[in-house]
């Protein structure tokens, strides 16, 4: 290669817009050997930049053309390689630091890339501003809408995010069915968010009577109202209730309330939340219970495994005085961890730990087991089956039943549930409670089954 060319070549943006120069067929046809010689040896930039130069003066070089684009696509994923071995590896600062001298590569490539290293830094702001430029590449127009409506919903913009999934949509961009899913949960969150559901069906032993018992109807209904004004990351403040009936056991009605304050730190999987619940039980038509206590929970990502744990601790205060000698103080923990699986499935394993300190001492006791549960979720349907196995010791001898309890419990469940449209779904449910126990009169079986319908509204 001449001095001259090399030059030129050197001072060329090899896949920037071409700047048109004096008509030259001749120097353009240098230029082009050039390009086909440096695409011989795999010198991506060098071609690139010579293809360009031969359109400069010969616009009309078609065979340039393709030639430059091959260039410059094998140019972009060469220079990405590295960004993209870092990304891979979390390091995401200098990730943005080498694609910040990718000056030569492709725009919308290097925009979303650099969105993406933003979006796992938590910078919003800087993200969002790349991502938008992402925006005006059509070969990365879908991905950078999706990572819009993404950032919206860690705000807690729920609209802001529908709007993203809304223009893609209305763009001819088929949705599959997690963009589907991510579009429902949109339309159904916000910075204030309701949820209600009634439901109805069979309990088989709703007494936990010895053995089988005697199979009742049951009907119900929860409530959940949430207010996350800074979006994921911050405050938080919920209010939930239900309640239960049994038609033909009035002395088993049960409506529960609880209100809730807390605080959430980091997003995605590494993140960590605490709270101060304050929650109520009436049983039939009287206060029962009176419970609060903080909780702390948290979560951590590592590699494709989500590892999780939770604290819980409950200050108890039974009313009636024939059950205030089970009030006292309550510590619920968890471990486990969780993965998603090919095809939509995912898998959760626990180990749970209750220590419940009764005032009466043959009523404290101490619980404890494993939990395992297997998701799938496609399209508009979602499906769940888990079991628990506990094992439970009470600390001392119960004079009045004549021995120290132990009990071991296995509770298996079901629910499907299936999208009717974005705001209501139906399901289908169904728990069982198998007791096994040294004191015969708490060997329980039980059964129940369910359906009803559910309601989300979301605002802001």
């Amino acid at each position: 290669m001449s001095p001259v060319l090399l030059l030129a070549l050197l001072g060329s943006a090899p896949c920037g817009p071409v700047a048109p120069a004096e008509p030259d067929r001749a120097l353009a046809a240098v230029y082009f050997e050039v390009g086909e010689a440096a695409l011989a040896t795999e010198d991506w930039e060098a071609a690139a930049t010579a293809f360009a130069r031969a359109l400069a003066h010969d616009p009309s070089l078609s065979r340039a053309a393709a030639l430059r684009e091959q260039a410059c696509l094998s140019l972009g994923e060469h220079s990405f390689s590295h960004v993209e071995a870092l990304m891979d590896a979390k390091r995401w600062r200098p990730a943005l630091e080498v694609l910040a001298g990718l000056t030569h590569a492709a725009p919308g490539s290097r925009a979303l890339l650099e969105g993406v290293c933003h979006v796992e830094l938590g910078d919003d702001e800087a993200a969002a501003e790349a991502l938008r430029r992402a925006l005006k590449d059509p070969a990365h127009e879908a991905d950078a809408r999706v990572l819009l409506s993404l950032l919206a919903l860690r705000r807690g913009s729920a609209r802001a995010a529908e709007e993203q999934l809304r223009t893609l949509e209305s763009g001819g961009h088929a949705l599959g069915s997690p963009l589907s899913a991510l579009l429902r949960q949109a339309s159904r969150g916000g910075a204030f968010t309701a949820r209600a559901s009634i439901f109805a069906g069979v309990d088989s032993n709703p007494a936990l009577a010895p053995g089988m018992g005697q199979a009742q109807g049951l009907m119900g209904f929860t409530t959940l109202l949430q207010l996350t004004p800074l979006g994921a990351v911050g405050p938080y403040a919920r209010v939930a209730a239900g309640g239960r009936e049994y038609p033909g056991l009035a002395e088993l009605r049960t409506f529960t309330g609880v209100g809730t304050l807390g605080l959430q730190l980091g997003r995605g999987g590494d993140r960590v939340a605490v709270d101060y619940s304050l929650d109520g039980v009436l049983f039939g038509p009287a206060p029962y219970a009176v419970t609060h206590g903080p909780r702390l929970e948290g979560s951590l990502q590592l590699g494709p495994v989500l590892v999780f744990a939770e604290w819980m601790l409950r200050f108890e205060n039974f009313l009636p005085a024939d059950a205030a000698v089970f009030s006292g103080v309550r510590h619920d923990a968890a471990l486990g961890a969780s993965a998603a699986l090919p095809r939509g499935f995912s898998v959760e394993a626990a180990w749970s730990l209750t220590r419940d300190d009764a005032r009466a001492q043959e009523l404290a006791l101490l619980e404890h087991g494993p939990r395992l549960t297997v998701a799938w979720a496609g399209g508009r349907t979602r499906a769940m089956a888990g079991a628990g196995l506990d094992w439970r010791s009470y600390d001392a001898f119960d004079a009045d039943l004549g021995v120290q309890r132990e009990d071991v419990r296995v509770h298996p469940s079901v629910r499907v549930e299936v999208d009717l449209a974005e705001w209501v779904s139906l399901f289908v449910a169904g728990d069982a409670s198998f007791v096994s126990s040294n004191v015969e009169a708490v060997r329980s079986v039980r059964i129940a089954a369910s359906g009803g319908a559910q309601l989300w509204v979301g605002m802001w």
